[in-house]
């Protein structure tokens, strides 16, 4: 049991295992063997994202050797067989199109073949959909552009592969059928882990912050990692702790705190088809040595465009990369033409996320029929609450009415400053502060304001999202947009937007103000 809690000791309700935070990265198998000790409620695998770039969906290829990825399903099947607890992933195949989650599924009928899986209910939730139901969206002015994105065309369109990225309904109707394996196309990763919880009657708050947490394996531990696994645990006084199966490892709350900000545009709020996750109240506790958990994440749906919208993201070839004419294992050139929100109800009711079972039995997979998801709302009103990106943790330019008393270099008074692509068309900088005194002497010079980031950065006003202030974890984060990168980018290759900034930001000193 972890975690006593005020009146005595809180009863564990749901335990859930993360293998890491994409299938294919690898995880050690004593983790998964450790992390299986107990109740299991559900073990699941974010497999993919969108952050490489256009090559995977529009090629239909895969980021990772299909070797790396078949052997961590393997370890994945091996164990759960075991067990009554379902198996959900999700992005099939990196991108979740119809040719990357018809790889993944060739890949499972390959393991279960060689493990002689018998009688397993399969579910597979299709993503992919059909161009002329988006143009037709778009010549109604019916999609929502995200920031700064492609100007739709229909013609681009046309060409296109799209998805849509699916939130908790579809896997749910996936659950509700009793399948063992889900294999979902594009989806939000959070929602991967969140559906279970909420059919399980766990708080969509917590279940959407738990979920936020493990789609990243045990990046959220000190010291972090993709490539391993991590446990949370449920209980029924709200609060959710995270352990993890290796013991070099430790979740602590500030370990915590500061993964929320991970690869998100604002650092309190994060936003799913069904609602917003809102992290501003959130409680972060220490177990022990070695674990942490959260409690009082709020989710709550608003008016439009949430709930419900289903973001679009399309992919086009455009030719030949560079050099292709002469070397033919060069791949094409691809680039986005789609970054928007749907929300039409009757689409996404009626034309989405279809879900399909088979019974499997080894290599042989039947199909046993078909449901659509079944949508309600998720969530508390908003209320009078702030969900506004651009103005909540928003850092105020005050200018000092002082002589600054000296200055210092900020990688002297940082501890870390990275830099993620949050979607494709934003990327933020977090600088996490060695201190409270060194966050917030920081925060008094006024250098972190929008106006000064835009002018130490190279970049218009218009082009800052926000500078945020994040008191607990002693943090800043700042998110621009970024030009969409169209060119093909293969596995391999990285997308070096940013590198410049954070070049920059590391150059800094910063004056200092008593």
């Amino acid at each position: 049991m972890h975690g006593v809690r005020v009146g005595g000791v809180a009863k564990l309700i749901y335990r859930v295992v993360a293998t890491s935070a994409a299938l294919g990265a690898g995880f050690p198998q004593e983790s998964l063997q450790k992390a299986l000790a107990g109740r299991i409620d559900a073990v699941i695998a974010n497999a993919g994202s969108m952050s490489a770039g256009p090559y995977c969906p529009g090629s239909g290829a895969q980021y990772f050797e299909r070797d790396a990825l078949k052997k961590d399903f393997r370890k994945m099947v091996e164990a759960v067989e075991l067990v009554a607890a379902p198996v959900i992933l999700g992005n099939c195949g990196m991108a979740g199109g119809n040719r990357n989650l018809d790889w993944m599924l060739e890949v499972a009928r390959e393991v279960f073949e060689e493990l002689d899986v018998r009688d397993a209910k399969v579910a597979v939730i299709r993503s992919e959909l059909d161009p002329a139901i988006v143009i037709d969206e778009a010549r109604a002015g019916a999609l929502h552009p995200l920031g700064a994105g492609p100007a739709l065309d229909e013609a681009s369109l046309r060409e296109s592969t799209i998805v849509g990225q699916m939130g908790i309904h579809p896997l749910l109707a996936a659950l509700h059928g009793g399948a063992k394996y889900v294999f979902a196309g594009r989806s939000c990763g959070a929602t991967l882990f969140a559906a279970d919880m909420l059919r399980c009657g766990i708080a969509p708050g917590l279940a959407y912050h738990v979920g936020h947490v493990l789609e990243s394996g045990a990046l959220a531990c000190d010291p972090g990692s993709p490539s391993d696994c991590l446990v949370a645990e449920i209980y029924d006084d709200g609060s959710a702790v995270f352990i993890a199966p290796d013991e070099n490892r430790s979740c602590t709350p500030y370990s915590l705190a500061a993964h929320s900000l991970h690869g998100q545009a604002h650092p309190q709020l994060q936003f799913f088809p069904e609602g917003v996750l809102a992290m501003a109240k959130t409680e972060f506790f220490a177990v022990g040595t070695r674990s942490a958990g959260i409690r009082k994440s709020r989710f709550y749906r608003t008016g439009k465009p949430w709930p419900l919208s289903i973001k679009l993201e399309g992919v086009r070839r455009v030719g030949l990369s560079k050099g292709a004419l002469f070397d033919l294992d060069t791949p094409d050139t691809y680039e986005w033409t789609l970054y928007h929100l749907l929300q039409n109800e009757d689409v996404i009711h009626n034309r989405m996320f279809p879900v399909h079972y088979y019974s499997a039995n080894g290599r042989e997979w039947s199909r046993t029929g078909e449901a659509k998801a079944e949508y309600f709302d998720v969530g508390e009103p908003a209320g009078t609450q702030n969900l506004d990106d651009r103005t909540l943790c928003a850092i105020e330019d005050v200018p000092p009415q002082a002589t600054p008393s000296g200055s210092r270099p900020l990688l002297d008074i940082a501890r870390v400053i990275r830099s993620a692509n949050a979607g494709i068309n934003w990327i933020t900088f977090d600088v996490l502060f060695v201190s409270k005194d060194a966050y917030e002497a920081a925060l008094r010079s006024n250098f972190f304001c929008a106006r000064n980031v835009a002018d130490e950065l190279g970049f218009e006003l218009t082009s800052v999202l926000g500078t945020y202030f994040v008191d607990n974890c002693n943090a800043i984060k700042i998110t621009l947009e970024k030009p969409i990168v169209s060119a093909s980018l293969a596995p391999g290759e990285r997308d070096v937007f940013g590198a410049r900034q954070q070049s920059m930001l590391e150059r800094l000193v910063i004056p200092m103000f008593a």
